[in-house]
């Protein structure tokens, strides 16, 4: 039986959530996901109700997730439209784009040197 949100003493909804999508190769990635409440705001069934929660949002995600995958391959020439959710990992993309091309890039000469 859902027993409805649980908050902590200051009021708080009392829960840990996460999510992460990390490629494998062009057409795959490993989604990990997980949620949590603290002692404070358990109840009998909590975590039977989360894990069902979870699979039920994550079957969501699954489907978006491969109809953009099957749109993608159909258009690489695509252009992306990113919103403001997307603001952390664009930038996370950003610095690793970058730090990528300094390192191929100060690899270079080394492969010049050694050849």
């Amino acid at each position: 039986m859902y027993h409805g949100l649980k908050f902590n003493r200051d009021g708080e909804r009392d829960e840990i959530p996460g999510q992460t999508v990390t490629p494998c190769d062009d057409d795959s990635v490993d989604y990990y996901y997980s949620w949590g409440a603290s002692k404070e705001t358990e109840f009998p069934g909590l975590s039977d109700l989360l894990g069902r929660t979870l699979d039920e949002a994550f079957n969501e995600d699954r489907i978006i997730l491969e109809a953009q995958h099957v749109r993608c391959r159909e258009r690489p020439d695509r252009i992306f439209l990113n919103i403001a959710n997307d603001a952390g990992p664009v930038k996370m993309m950003w610095v690793l784009d970058k730090l990528l091309h300094e390192e191929q890039a100060s690899a270079a000469p080394l492969a010049l040197a050694s050849g």
